[in-house]
Formats: C-alpha cells, structure tokens, sequence
C-alpha cells in the first residue's frame, strides 16, 4: 500500500508498538518483511504456523496486546478482508479496514469501527 513506509515511521515515532499477525507462515512473512526493510517496525511477526493459530481466531491479537500491556480495546487492528474483520471482533479489538486491499469482500457490510479508502487516512486515526 502506497503510504505504509511514512505509517510505520510515524507510528515508531510515538514509540507505538505494532505487530504482524497473517495466515502466511511466519518465515514467509518475517522474509518478505525483511525484503521491504520493515521488520524493524514491528515487535513480533506471528504466521498462521504459530502456536497462537491463525486468524480468525482472536488469540494471536490477544497474546500481542498480553505483550505490551494493553487491553484488546485499546489495541487497532489494521486489515483489509473479512477474516481480519472477524479476528478483530472475536478479540473485542477495533479494526481498521483498507478497502482497496486484495480482498474482494464488500468491507462496509461489516460496519467495521473504520472503512478507510487509502492506508494514508490511518494518519488520522493515531
């Protein structure tokens, strides 16, 4: 997504923590992320193969809010596909979805607590 590098600097910059959490294995994603230089953003990069699941199922966004102190309340999920939607829901956790993702999904039918057309309009959110 065109404006994710500034996002991540901008988040870093307000020592606000922010981990990865995708169906892909984690080796996968902490590569590709590495790939990008955007590893070092994030505290944790949790793949489907993790002991925590995979989404949709709300543990791995609850052990991440465990790990900084925060309840799931406090936390933001950012996604673009309904199954980010429903992890975020089941962890009692705020999303923020990106409908100009990959996802074919019609992400207003869920009334998700943010639809956002760009990634940049997350600026407003922190």
């Amino acid at each position: 997504y065109p404006g994710v590098s500034g996002f991540l600097d901008s988040l870093a910059g307000k020592n606000i923590p922010a981990a990865v959490i995708t169906k892909k294995s984690g080796a996968l994603a902490s590569q590709l992320l590495e790939e990008l230089s955007f590893s070092r953003y994030f505290i944790a990069i949790l793949g489907g193969d993790s002991q925590f699941g995979a989404k949709p199922d709300p543990e791995p966004l609850l052990h991440m809010c465990n790990e900084v102190g925060i309840r799931a309340d406090e936390a933001l999920m950012v996604g673009d596909s309904e199954m980010d939607y429903e992890a975020a829901h089941r962890a009692g956790m705020p999303i923020a979805l990106i409908n100009s993702g990959y996802s074919k999904d019609n992400l207003a039918a869920l009334d998700p607590d943010y639809l956002l057309s760009k990634f940049e309009n997350l600026f407003d959110l922190i």
